[in-house]
């Protein structure tokens, strides 16, 4: 693409070693912010990042031998390739891949989900009620990313900005009409969405998480209600029974229309009458003075709220809602995922990973089963260790036995986490470090009127150790167990 078309928007502070009128002249065949992959970086526009680790304005001499055509940088550099100096390169690198990519994310309709948990399965819930009306709907999210129907990758929450704009172009060429995508709060944080406008901008709810990087529950709080201004988002939808939430719709943005949805407060959609059950809940939706009956194939209260956002979202995007299809919801993989070894034993698999989402999966389970629960789980390394203690003491209270064990211990020592975790879940609990193991033995020792919840790592498919993903599933762990158990 044309150089001069791709700096369109962008607020340079100072050209060097071109002119504006020369940029007009100069074809880019790729984009690039690292040297991962050598053969793209020749003919390619680099654009300078100063990370945490690592600056690349320092290896700048280098770019002269790779063939790259021309830098963005945030200072000045000896070099003699063409560049231009802006005052924060994370920020335009976003707006530069919209307008490499021809502003792809401007053609579709984009719905955001912000929260600390539920994001995950509120984007499925969306995309299930849209794909029920042939809407051709992608996803991005921390299961992977899906093209219409086809799974193509999994990567960050949020993919980095070049990713995201490749994403979002191949979508728009394979004919979605809808993505819906979560958005964390590292990608906020770190300007990685500056450049999108959400048709639809959910706030799911808040609670612990990050701190290793956000030090405090304020920054956290802040960096995700920044989110939800006049430039990134043209509908706000709240949950107004989360306290984060009521405060944010409190202090709602006069400029974007903002909608509630919520079970104990006022809202624009109530969920009334909720019966749980093990697999299903019933419930009775109150919207627009309207109430209907509804049954769905999700369980736990958490889901009922993840259900209210996605319907008063389409109803905001003035899709229609049909009953039959919220009926014909499947369960997401790697999400309270139920499965029976006998009448009355189960194993639940789920993501639970923060102490708000643990605390919630347990009260949740102690209303459905009336009997012994029992709960693996671990914390991974290199992030927040002060939920480690907390984790371990929700556990006790709603646990009567625990297994604490590994997961993605990264650069740490897994017993060192392991041993933190059990400060909280005291004689409760048990460390069984390997999680293969860990989950053999749970199993092997689950009896009748017991429920083995499997904690943390969801439809993950590796663990992270020493920054190396070994392939790894807790549900390929447990079927092997239970093929096992069948032949003896």
């Amino acid at each position: 693409m044309n150089l001069y078309k791709i700096l369109e928007n962008i607020d340079i502070l100072e050209f060097v070693n071109i002119n504006k009128e020369e940029t007009k002249n100069i074809e880019i065949k790729n984009i690039c912010d690292n040297t991962t992959n050598i053969k793209k970086l020749k003919d390619s526009l680099f654009v300078c990042i100063e990370g945490f680790n690592f600056d690349s304005h320092t290896i700048v001499k280098d770019f002269e031998s790779f063939g790259v055509k021309f830098l963005v940088c945030n200072k000045k550099i000896e070099t003699k390739i063409p560049c231009i100096i802006v005052k924060n390169t994370r920020k335009v690198l976003g707006e530069i891949a919209s307008n490499f990519y021809d502003n792809p994310c401007k053609k579709l309709k984009i719905i955001g989900v912000i929260g600390t948990n539920g994001k995950t399965s509120t984007t499925y819930i969306i995309k299930q009620l849209l794909d029920k009306q042939n809407v051709k709907t992608s996803l991005i999210g921390t299961s992977g990313v899906y093209i219409n129907n086809k799974r193509i990758k999994e990567t960050l929450t949020t993919p980095d900005p070049l990713l995201l704009n490749e994403l979002f172009y191949k979508m728009f060429k394979a004919g979605s009409e809808v993505v819906v995508m979560e958005i964390s709060a590292h990608a906020i944080s770190l300007n990685k969405v500056d450049f999108l406008c959400c048709d639809a901008l959910i706030f799911s709810n808040f609670s612990q998480d990050h701190l290793d990087f956000f030090q405090t529950m304020e920054n956290y709080k802040n960096t995700k209600f920044s989110f939800f201004n006049s430039k990134n988002c043209k509908n706000a939808i709240i949950n107004i029974d989360d306290k984060a939430g009521s405060e944010l719709y409190a202090n709602s943005n006069e400029k974007i229309p903002t909608f509630s949805f919520g079970i104990e407060n006022d809202a624009d959609i109530i969920a009334k009458d909720i019966k749980l059950f093990l697999n299903k809940t019933n419930l009775t939706i109150k919207i627009n003075e309207s109430y209907k009956k509804i049954a769905f194939n999700l369980s736990c209260r958490f889901n009922v709220y993840n259900l209210l956002s996605a319907v008063l979202t389409l109803k905001v995007l003035d899709f229609s809602i049909n009953l039959n299809h919220i009926k014909t919801l499947k369960p997401i993989k790697g999400r309270f995922n139920i499965i029976k070894l006998s009448k009355n034993k189960f194993i639940i698999i789920d993501y639970a990973h923060t102490p708000e989402s643990l605390k919630s999966l347990l009260q949740n389970v102690n209303k459905l089963f009336h009997g012994k629960i029992i709960t693996l789980f671990g914390c991974p390394g290199n992030r927040d260790e002060t939920k480690r203690e907390i984790m371990g003491n929700i556990a006790y209270n709603y646990s009567d036995k625990i297994y604490i064990t590994s997961d993605n211990p990264k650069y740490e020592n897994p017993l060192i986490i392991c041993n933190q975790i059990l400060k909280g879940a005291k004689e409760k609990g048990k460390i069984v470090e390997d999680r293969e193991k860990a989950i053999k033995k749970a199993i092997k020792n689950l009896k009748a009127n017991e429920v083995l919840l499997i904690v943390g790592k969801g439809s993950e498919s590796y663990q992270d150790i020493n920054n190396l993903k070994i392939p790894y599933s807790d549900f390929k762990v447990v079927y092997k167990c239970i093929k096992k158990l069948k032949k003896q």
